[in-house]
């Protein structure tokens, strides 16, 4: 059996009339009742007897009808829910974003790009987390598009570089460095420090400043999700950190000290894996961001 045949059983049950069924669905009463002769010859029962000149469902037709009307109308709406999501005027899109690009960045990219799609309905999900939960979310497919700082090795995503961040050293207002106007990486070895946990895309960046370009390791002894919680332990004196100067730093009574060697920075990545299917909604976001960072970069 075929779903037309169900939609075309369920026209005939509604109408309980074969001439009637047909105009509405827009097919010849002969079609329509092969059809239905088909469909019964699989289920192996009659659908319909007739009772002189008109038709009636039969007792398991009745049955029959009341437990496919409702598959059929999920389905139905299923399908226009769907189509809605991923149509050329509406759509959906899955984002997600490290929790620093909560404020400001996320936020102004997208709402720029919603103000351009006038007359289109367009629905945005937004989703905070940790790079390492956005690249397993992109290859599963449960997110469409990523804004994250992560090594851009995996040759299984697409990376769009979008923007720099200077990272800085953070330490304690009473701390013996906090009086230095600039910090060289080289010369921090010997103070305790904290850093990220290593589901944070900057962990294996930080690490790589580390192992580069300090004599040997320094020691870590507390590790933190993001700029915020690591901010948050600076500042109650567990340490110092080198971490990303994003504005959520100004919040703490703390020290924030540009480095002076090696060029310490994060890119900030779009990321999206283009061999899973993207929705013309989601295509166009991603032109759209594509042309937001060229223009940045003139």
């Amino acid at each position: 059996m075929t779903l037309l045949q169900l939609n075309y059983f369920c026209a005939v049950a509604r109408y309980l009339n074969f001439n009637e069924a047909a105009r509405n669905l827009f097919v010849s009463q002969p079609t329509l009742s092969k059809s239905i002769a088909a469909l019964e010859a699989e289920l192996g029962f009659l659908l319909f007897e007739r009772k002189g000149r008109h038709i009636e469902l039969t007792k398991y037709g009745q049955q029959y009808y009341e437990q496919i009307a409702p598959a059929l109308s999920t389905i139905s709406q299923a399908t226009r829910s769907i189509q809605e999501m991923t149509g050329v005027n509406s759509g959906h899109i899955d984002i997600a974003y490290n929790p620093p690009f909560a404020q400001g960045f996320v936020p102004d990219t997208v709402s720029q790009f919603l103000s351009q799609q006038k007359g289109r309905q367009i629905t945005v999900q937004f989703n905070q987390a940790s790079s390492t939960v956005i690249k397993e979310g992109l290859l599963s497919g449960k997110y469409d598009i990523g804004f994250a700082t992560m090594p851009d090795d995996d040759p299984r995503l697409i990376f769009v570089p979008l923007m720099t961040e200077p990272m800085v050293i953070i330490t304690p207002p009473n701390h013996p460095l906090a009086l230095r106007s600039r910090l060289r990486l080289a010369d921090l070895s010997d103070w305790p420090f904290l850093n990220y946990t290593k589901e944070c895309g900057l962990r294996p960046i930080v690490d790589r400043f580390f192992r580069e370009n300090m004599p040997h390791s320094p020691q870590i002894l507390f590790y933190a999700p993001d700029e915020r919680s690591i901010a948050s332990l600076v500042a109650g004196g567990m340490g110092i950190a080198l971490v990303a100067a994003v504005p959520a730093l100004n919040e703490f009574q703390i020290r924030q000290i540009p480095i002076s060697e090696p060029v310490c920075e994060r890119i900030i990545y779009m990321v999206y894996d283009a061999n899973r299917y993207l929705t013309p909604v989601v295509q166009h976001f991603i032109t759209f961001v594509r042309r937001t960072a060229t223009a940045m970069d003139h």
